[in-house]
């Protein structure tokens, strides 16, 4: 096949091909299980970013931060409930035997979601973790998990910085130009969350499964990743405005909220993986599977 770069009649093509792969590798199911182990990782994956960027900015900001964004994606209630996680989960027993061990816990639960992931997106590149593998991989994959929930903090991080240094700006631009500063604020607060969210999904389709493969091969699959996630939270926010999962199962509303944004969350995020790993084929990137990992017979064929 001739060697060509991206051309806008081969979208069509492209997504066409997507759809059949996300559909033939069960993404259903995949987003399923991700839902159940985010669900069971949040608290640990909360107190990790809050403990970490804290330190920066004060664990009452980051706190703060992170309520008001589950506030506009999934109402206030949720994000009370959020927070009573938070308090909870942040209780710490005296005993350092126990903190020891609580901190382990902690960690194995936080980057569990991550682990589960892994598996999905491995499905999605057809590539297989060696029997041989054993405990290094184990170990390696915890360790890279974590890394990325450090890194999921620092992007918070810089948001709240950049987003409050163009909130002063914006008041600055308010005294000279009154009514229009607002609309310059809300305009780089998008440009700032939307070049975030796709520097992460980058990292994620970059490190978290079983295989080689450079950057600049990824930035179009992350984009337009981005892209579904923004257009998925606006879908989503009107389905909720219209049902209210709170008022049909009551006291369970907001963990069900949770688990809704959290699946069709990664179905998105799913299906802009089958988009890249299309997209990187199509274009002849070269991929191959991690020390760890092989290539499974359907990925040789094709």
């Amino acid at each position: 096949m001739e060697k060509h770069g991206f051309r806008i009649r081969d979208i069509g093509s492209l997504f066409k091909e997507t759809i059949i792969k996300w559909n033939n590798d069960d993404a259903f199911t995949h987003a399923a299980a991700v839902s159940f182990y985010a669900l069971i990782s949040l608290p640990g994956i909360l107190i990790i970013i809050i403990n970490t960027m804290g330190i920066f900015l004060g664990k009452k900001v980051i706190e703060g931060d992170i309520a008001e964004k589950i506030n506009m994606l999934m109402g206030k209630d949720t994000a009370k409930q959020i927070q009573q996680i938070i308090v909870n989960a942040s209780q710490q027993p005296r005993s350092d035997i126990l903190v020891i061990v609580g901190v382990c816990v902690l960690m194995v639960s936080a980057t569990g979601v991550f682990i589960q992931l892994q598996t999905s997106l491995n499905q999605v590149w057809q590539v297989k973790v060696k029997k041989e593998a054993g405990w290094i991989k184990l170990l390696r994959d915890r360790v890279e998990s974590f890394s990325l929930i450090l890194i999921v903090g620092l992007l918070l991080f810089i948001s709240i910085i950049l987003s409050s240094v163009i909130s002063s700006i914006s008041s600055f631009l308010t005294l000279i130009i009154p009514g229009f500063s607002i609309y310059i604020f809300y305009l780089f607060d998008f440009i700032i969350s939307f070049s975030i969210q796709t520097i992460l999904f980058a990292l994620i389709f970059k490190y978290l499964p079983d295989i080689k493969i450079k950057f600049n091969a990824l930035w179009v699959g992350a984009f337009l990743t981005t892209i579904l996630f923004y257009l998925g939270k606006i879908c989503l926010n009107m389905y909720f405005n219209k049902v209210s999962p709170e008022s049909v199962f009551g006291a369970a509303g907001s963990i069900i909220l949770i688990l809704l944004w959290i699946y069709y969350s990664c179905l998105l995020l799913l299906f802009g993986a089958e988009f890249t790993q299309v997209y990187v084929k199509r274009y002849h990137h070269k991929i191959v599977p991690s020390s760890m990992a092989y290539s499974l017979p359907k990925m040789q064929e094709e």
